[in-house]
């Protein structure tokens, strides 16, 4: 048998597979009970089952390895792989070093870091970091490492799905970087320092050129040192800061290619994934900046898939684009050339204190089918119930799983099955439909890249916006949440990797552009815009390069002046036919003859322009996020302005449309986000002849969606299907 990757999904055997798997911890369940939970697995239509592999648990002192469930019933590891293929189920493990699932040091052995200090992170001050975390490059740390491979991948080989066993994918370590991320605090041992200093010169070849960038005088590489200010209060200190970050990613991207080439060294053949974090407190704004620091793995393993995590927690209006922009992040870095796969979707709650909802969580998992998910793992399946002193928040692992650690049903397997059903009969017409996205907002890695955040002082570093907040204020929560809410479909592409040949396949390009861009890039923006590409930017063009050197490549070549700025109190700006909207400031104010003026300041100033090339321009000197009804309906003229209209409509605007078209058929999925329940006309495209047709008026219950299959003249409901009587 054969399983591997496509750009469009998974293939199983040479046909299109949906992989729906759920995670089930055979070391977190008794032996006695492994059965029961992977017969229910199965029972809901689920084709895979997912598990970490703990270091930890299988060799718990040093040289002793257990496997076969000789010191513990749930050490038999090769019992559980056993036992999934002769249910018919396949695998996907995921074996470490690092599993992180709230499990004590995140799965490494105790005996490791007590009996190997050397290898613990070290902090600004020499001393260890707080947290546990090891320097990942170590040559001890990569040398134990090697030795558990040396036990456990000889038994993933046996298994593997080319031998005729039951797993198909394989995880390579688990969200590289993230403790960094949740602690503020990188590496300083003498290891990722060397690398910092290998890195240096690498990108820039002689200490000369560095020195020239950054304001520095040292004589070698040698001497260089990471960024230590506690804040950014010149350009050098912004430039270097940037690629400070970007050492980070190239860093991790070695480690990566480490593990995967010791990994294939054992005969293995599978498929390799990397799971990428961003979601807190049920938001996903920071995911797109996690992304940035997973650049170097894409680069170095782009057989890889990065695969996405997607916790909720509670699915409503202010949440629930969240998870189309991380789909289309987690692509873009990987060139669109990768399948999407959620390897983590929540199912259930790792905190007690937090509650879920089975019909939210249902809700989201529908949406997500119509987002470019080839494949997801819902996470947890089964509840689990911790070995003796290994579980981070006490003796339960999960709740409002499926199934309880006994095998219990619960509310939530209910949802798992009906869930389960709908891939089974309907994945096949989902994976031949595609999107049609019209809009594309660029994705550019250095605008996102401080997941260690200093205090900046912008003035003198030279510039006028804040990176974090148009990031997260104005792309996240204005431009895509506006595309979201008006039911626009979009796509999001990573600008350093896009071509401009494939940015003209989009009606309209938005690129939320600061201060500073690289010359490659602007000049790109610059051919795409020559090209009869049509490009809106805001707000302002670049004026720098990522050293904060002049460099105005986009805006001469444009021939756009920026005459002045302008503040006012309050900010407010005049934008199309909507007057004195909230925007930011500074506002830029532009001069270009022939253009043609659709904004203005206060004062009276032009600070929007559209000019017309062979492509055209459309520049806003300012930006807005969603604050007031009149952000939406500006967000709205800028779409309307070059007469893109979405797919499917509503009278009501509390409810969201996703279309997807094949040849010869079409899938509508109409979602209500809110806890009431709304209703209202829909008009759809038919899928012959692009002809806008009336679905009629449907009614959504609350948290609730309805799945509809056109094909000809004839309109079906598909999900919730007429004889369920389980859902709202």
């Amino acid at each position: 048998m054969e399983f591997k990757t496509t750009p469009s999904g998974f293939r199983l055997n040479g046909k299109k597979f949906f992989l729906l798997s759920g995670e089930v911890h055979y070391f977190r369940i008794p032996r006695r009970l492994w059965k029961a939970h992977l017969e229910k697995l199965k029972e809901a239509r689920f084709s895979s089952v997912s598990t970490y592999v703990p270091w930890d648990w299988h060799e718990v002192r040093e040289g002793e390895f257990d496997f076969t469930g000789k010191t513990h019933p749930q050490r038999d590891l090769v019992g559980f792989l056993k036992l999934a293929h002769s249910l018919g189920l396949f695998l996907i493990v995921k074996p470490g070093p690092f599993i992180l699932a709230e499990y004590a040091r995140h799965g490494l052995p105790e005996w490791l870091l007590k009996n190997y200090p050397q290898i613990l992170t070290k902090r600004l001050d020499g001393k260890p970091s707080v947290i546990g975390q090891v320097t990942l490059l170590d040559d001890i740390f990569l040398k134990k490492v090697f030795h558990w491979y040396d036990k456990v991948m000889p038994i993933v080989s046996t298994y593997q799905i080319s031998k005729g066993g039951p797993i198909i994918m394989m995880q390579v370590c688990n969200e590289v970087g993230v403790l960094s991320w949740l602690a503020n605090e990188p590496d300083y041992a003498d290891t990722p320092m060397a690398y910092y200093r290998k890195f240096l010169k690498e990108k820039y070849r002689t200490i000369e050129n560095f020195n020239d960038v950054y304001k520095k005088d040292y004589s070698d590489f040698c001497e260089a040192a990471p960024p230590l200010t506690p804040s950014l209060d010149t350009p050098e200190d912004y430039a270097l800061d940037l690629n400070w970050h970007k050492f980070w990613g190239w860093y991790w991207g070695i480690y990566i290619k480490k593990l995967k080439e010791k990994i294939e060294s054992y005969k293995i053949n599978l498929q390799f994934f990397h799971n990428l974090p961003g979601w807190i407190y049920g938001r996903a704004n920071e995911f797109p900046m996690n992304v940035s620091s997973y650049d170097g793995i894409a680069a170095m393993c782009p057989e890889v898939v990065l695969a996405v995590d997607h916790i909720p927690e509670n699915v409503t209006y202010r949440n629930f684009y969240d998870e189309a922009i991380c789909n289309q992040v987690a692509l873009a870095v990987q060139k669109r050339k990768q399948p999407l796969y959620v390897a983590e979707m929540q199912s259930g709650t790792r905190e007690h204190n937090v509650v879920v909802y089975s019909h939210e969580l249902e809700l989201f998992y529908l949406g997500s089918l119509f987002h470019d998910t080839s494949g997801m793992n819902l996470y947890m399946f089964s509840q689990g119930k911790n070995p003796q002193k290994r579980g981070v928040f006490g003796p339960i692992f999960y709740w409002q799983a499926p199934l309880s650690w006994q095998g219990k049903e619960t509310e939530f397997y209910g949802v798992a099955h009906r869930f389960g059903n709908f891939v089974s009969k309907y994945s096949s017409l989902i994976m031949r439909a595609k999107r049609r996205p019209q809009i594309c907002a660029l994705y550019y890695r250095p605008y996102f890249a401080n997941w260690l955040p200093r205090k900046t002082s912008l003035a003198h570093c030279g510039l006028d916006y804040d990176a974090k907040l148009i990031r997260e204020k104005i792309w996240h929560d204005g431009l895509l949440k506006a595309t979201a809410l008006f039911s626009y479909d979009f796509d999001i592409r990573d600008l350093e990797l896009v071509t401009a040949k494939e940015l003209s396949n989009y009606k309209q390009v938005w690129s939320i552009s600061l201060d500073y861009m690289d010359g490659n890039s602007q000049k790109k923006l610059l051919d795409f815009v020559k090209a009869k590409g049509n490009l809106v930017a805001m707000p302002r063009l670049p004026r720098f390069d990522l050293g904060l050197r002049k460099c105005e490549i986009l805006r001469e070549g444009l021939g756009i002046e920026e005459t002045s700025k302008e503040n006012h109190t309050p900010p407010k700006a005049d934008i199309f036919d909507i007057k004195g909207i909230n925007v930011l400031n500074p506002m830029v104010v532009y001069d270009s003859p022939g253009a043609k003026i659709f904004a203005r300041t206060p004062s009276g100033s032009p600070c929007g322009i559209i000019k017309n090339y062979h492509g055209k321009l459309t520049l806003l000197g300012t930006a807005f996020p969603h604050g007031i009804k009149e952000h939406l309906w500006a967000y709205r003229r800028f779409f309307e302005k070059d007469k893109i209209a979405p797919w499917a409509e509503s009278s009501s605007p509390d409810i969201y449309l996703q279309q997807l078209f094949a040849d010869d058929y079409a899938l509508l999925f109409a979602a209500n986000y809110h806890m009431v329940k709304k209703e209202g006309n829909i008009t759809f495209t038919h899928p012959v002849g692009n002809r806008k047709m009336p679905l009629g008026r449907i009614s959504l219950g609350p948290s609730s969606c309805k799945i509809f299959y056109v094909k000809g003249n004839a309109i079906t409901q598909i999900w919730p299907e007429k004889n369920d009587k389980n859902r709202v």
